[in-house]
C-alpha cells in the first residue's frame, strides 16, 4: 500500500482546482470506473465514503443520481448532469446537491489520456463560480483534500480490479475522530499517550517500550484481572509522519521472542498492519484512521483462522478505538 496520495499532482487557482495522476490501467478500464454504476459504487469518493446510485445515464444532457454516505454516516445527495462525453476520453460534468442553488455546483472536466496501452493519465479540473463559491467548497466540504483522496481510491480500486486481489481476508476498520490529524497521530506515536488508551475494555496496558523508526519495534504487554498477561511486539516497517504507519504485528513472551497466539494454534506468527491517517473529507471535519490488516508469511490454515477470526478483531479494535475516543476528548 502506497502512502496517502502518493503520485498525485495538485494545482489551483482563483476558480479552479486541477488533480492530476497517471495510473496503471487501460483507458478503458478508467472510463468503465467513472461511468458505470457497478463500479462506482467501489471506489467513487473520498476515503471512507460509500456511493448508491439510484440512476445514471451518461450522454449530453443525462443525469447520475446518488447518495453518499461519509464515514461519520451523515449523508449527501448529489446530482450530476452530463454537458460532454466523449467515449474513453473524455467527461464534463456539473456536479451539485438536490437543490441547483447549492453553493457546492462546480463544473468537472475530467480528461483520460492514454500514455502506453496500460497507462493512462487521469485529469480532473473542477471550474467553481467564483472564488468565494470555491473557498466555500474548499472550507465546509473538504474539497481539495476530498479530491486527492477521490482519485487515490480510483488508483487503488483499478489496482484491485487487475490484480484479482481477494480482500475478503483483509480487516478493515475505519473511525472518524473528532479531533486534528496532528493530534490523532500523536495519541498513535506518541509512547505515553498511546499508553493512557491502547487497549480494549477491562484490559490495561502495562508494558509499553518503544522505538518508533523503521526497522524499531515497539513492544507492550497487557493484562486484565481474569487473564494473564498477553505480550506482542511491532516490528516496524514504515513511519511516515502525520500519513502512514506500517508494521508486522506478532504475539510475544516476555523475552520478546515470537509466539502463537494464546486462543489459536492455527492464528498466523506475522500479520501486517497498516494504519493511514487523513483529514476527514466532509461537513465538520476531524481525522479518518484507516486500520488494514492481513496474514502474511502464513499457510493456508492460518490465513483461513484470520479470516474467521475478523469478527472478533473488529469487535476488540472496536472497544480500543473507543478508549482513544475518550482519550481524545479529555486531549482538548
Amino acid at each position: 500500500m502506497v502512502a496517502p496520495h502518493e503520485g498525485t499532482r495538485l494545482s489551483e487557482s482563483d476558480r479552479e482546482v486541477l488533480i492530476e495522476r497517471e495510473v496503471d490501467a487501460p483507458r478503458e478500464l478508467v472510463w468503465r470506473a467513472f461511468t458505470s454504476a457497478d463500479e462506482l459504487k467501489l471506489w467513487w469518493g473520498p476515503t471512507g465514503f460509500t456511493t448508491e446510485t439510484d440512476s445514471i445515464d451518461v450522454k449530453p444532457g443525462g443525469q447520475w443520481i446518488y447518495t453518499m454516505r461519509g464515514p461519520d454516516n451523515q449523508t449527501y445527495p448529489n446530482i450530476i448532469t452530463y454537458q460532454e462525453v466523449s467515449e474513453s476520453a473524455r467527461l464534463v460534468y456539473k456536479h451539485g446537491g438536490t437543490v441547483d442553488t447549492e453553493p457546492v455546483n462546480f463544473v468537472t472536466e475530467a480528461d483520460f489520456e492514454e500514455l502506453t496501452p496500460n497507462r493512462t493519465r487521469v485529469r480532473l479540473r473542477m471550474i467553481f463560480e467564483s472564488k468565494a463559491t470555491k473557498d466555500f467548497v474548499t472550507r465546509e466540504y473538504g474539497a481539495i483534500e476530498g479530491g486527492k483522496q477521490h482519485i487515490q481510491g480510483l488508483a487503488d480500486h483499478l489496482e484491485r480490479v487487475q490484480s484479482g486481489r481477494d480482500e475478503s481476508g483483509v480487516l478493515v476498520i475505519r473511525r472518524v475522530f473528532d479531533a486534528p490529524l496532528k493530534t490523532v497521530w500523536e495519541a498513535w506515536t506518541d509512547e505515553k499517550k498511546l499508553l493512557s488508551w491502547f487497549h480494549p475494555k477491562v484490559w490495561k496496558l502495562t508494558i509499553s517500550e518503544m522505538d518508533l523508526r523503521p526497522g524499531g519495534t515497539y513492544f507492550y504487554g497487557m493484562s486484565s484481572d481474569s487473564m494473564p498477561t498477553m505480550y506482542g511486539i511491532w516490528h516496524i516497517t514504515r513511519v511516515e509522519a502525520p500519513r502512514l504507519l506500517e508494521f508486522v504485528v506478532s504475539f510475544s513472551d516476555e523475552k520478546r521472542g515470537i509466539v502463537r497466539a494464546p486462543f489459536a494454534d492455527n492464528w498466523p506468527l506475522e500479520t501486517l498492519s497498516t494504519i493511514t491517517f487523513e483529514p476527514h473529507a466532509g461537513k465538520g471535519g476531524g481525522t479518518v484512521v484507516t486500520l488494514r490488516g492481513e496474514a502474511i508469511n502464513a499457510t493456508p490454515e492460518e490465513r483461513e483462522a484470520f479470516k474467521n477470526g475478523i469478527g472478533s478483531m473488529q469487535q476488540g479494535w472496536g472497544q480500543t478505538l473507543d478508549s482513544l475516543v475518550e482519550h481524545l476528548a479529555q486531549m482538548q
